[in-house]
């Protein structure tokens, strides 16, 4: 099956911009293993496409957590909480990834450091 074929049927995996559980087990009881994998690939990377994933060293607070959807309004929010950041956020969006983050900042004034010593 060509991948074009495969991503019209990704397409069709959808019902009011919601993934449809019944339409991908139908389509996915029609394909060959190798299709298959191709097209849970393509799901995957549909799906990443509508979700920001915000990892901070904290659980955020409401009041962040809208200040930082109003900036992906049509995205879900997918959160986590990393306690190695000691300070900070980071937000991935498709292959963009801003990133504040005061341990990083502590390594790279050290590696500074160490470099102009």
């Amino acid at each position: 099956m060509t991948q074009s074929t495969l991503k019209k049927l990704v397409e069709q995996s959808y019902n009011n911009d919601q993934l449809d559980e019944k339409t991908v087990d139908q389509i996915a009881t029609h394909l060959s293993r190798k299709d298959l994998k191709n097209f849970i690939k393509l799901l995957r990377a549909n799906e990443s496409k509508k979700e920001v994933y915000v990892t901070s060293a904290e659980k955020l607070q409401e009041s962040e957590v809208k200040k930082i959807q109003s900036l992906f309004p049509t995205k879900h929010l997918v959160l986590s909480v990393d306690s190695s950041m000691i300070s900070g956020i980071k937000i991935v969006e498709n292959d963009e990834e801003y990133e504040i983050n005061l341990n990083r900042t502590f390594h790279d004034i050290i590696s500074f450091l160490s470099k102009n010593d």
